[in-house]
């Protein structure tokens, strides 16, 4: 086995589940998107299968925001800035490969 893109919710102590190597990525709710550790048979509320349905599942619950890294002279953001869905679906991805 290898390390699996899962859908999962907090425990109720609100700490992550040991299972997820790396995590809280991009709530919809209280559900967050994390990489499963080496070999865990963990599957949370799901898996997602494919960097295709990753972003996917990103569409549906985005537009995703960030600070605009621009900013003033001082480092105040200018504006927020709207997260390329497939950029970030790549960017998930890569960890389970990791």
């Amino acid at each position: 086995m290898a390390k699996k893109i899962v859908k999962y919710r907090l425990l109720d102590n609100g700490s992550i589940p040991a299972q997820i190597e790396d995590g809280g990525y991009f709530p919809n709710g209280d559900v967050l998107i994390g990489v499963t550790k080496e070999n865990s048979d963990y599957i949370g509320e799901g898996v997602i299968s494919t960097k295709a349905k990753l972003k996917k599942y990103l569409d549906l619950f985005g537009p995703f925001t960030d600070l605009d890294k621009e900013g003033t002279p001082w480092g105040i953001p200018k504006k927020f800035i709207e997260l390329d869905t497939n950029q970030l679906a790549t960017m998930i991805w890569s960890k389970k490969i990791g």
